[in-house]
């Protein structure tokens, strides 16, 4: 092959480059595009989606124990009829399921 001395210093393509600046990086990194927030991938986003669900899931399972609290401490104590105080803690004890439920 016979190159001319205009040939041997011409610019290297773009493309090029692109595949020299990833050569030593891990392959994960090579595609992985950033989101607004910072996070890299779809792993990360679903690292934080899942502690927050689990954050949620303790408020929620806490907050099932309240109605059970009112039941004991706040409802004996309201002026109500006796038939007024077991609807309300039935429909205390009904929110109470639920609420555990979703938690």
């Amino acid at each position: 092959m016979n190159h001319s001395p205009e040939q041997a210093f011409r610019p290297v393509p773009q493309e090029h480059l692109v595949f020299v600046e990833q050569a030593g990086k891990p392959v994960a990194d090579i595609g992985a595009k950033s989101t607004p927030s910072g996070l890299r991938d779809k792993g990360d986003i679903k690292a934080v989606l899942c502690e927050s669900m689990q954050k949620l899931g303790l408020f929620l399972f806490i907050l099932s124990f309240l109605p059970w609290l009112a039941v004991l401490f706040v409802v004996p104590f309201l002026l109500l009829d006796i038939t007024q105080k077991t609807t309300l803690s039935v429909v205390l004890a009904v929110g109470r399921k639920f609420v555990f439920g979703l938690a």
